[in-house]
């Protein structure tokens, strides 16, 4: 472990192609909240804040369309 970082902690038994599809949702997430934002800041007339911003991530977590 390098100076400053976390463990990372592994259990043991979950399917590879389960870490495999939380890795790539998590990636789509990242790459549609910038225009997420964008459209928020479009209706609203300012950036959203932290907790807004949170929020749009989370709905589009759940939500993926």
């Amino acid at each position: 472990m390098r100076a400053g970082r976390r463990p990372v902690m592994e259990i043991a038994g979950i399917d590879q192609r389960l870490i495999g599809w939380q890795s790539t949702r998590r990636q789509q997430v990242a790459d549609a909240l910038p225009v997420l934002l964008a459209d928020y800041q479009e209706r609203q007339g300012h950036p959203p804040g932290e907790r807004a911003a949170y929020a749009l991530g989370s709905r589009k977590a759940v939500r993926p369309r």
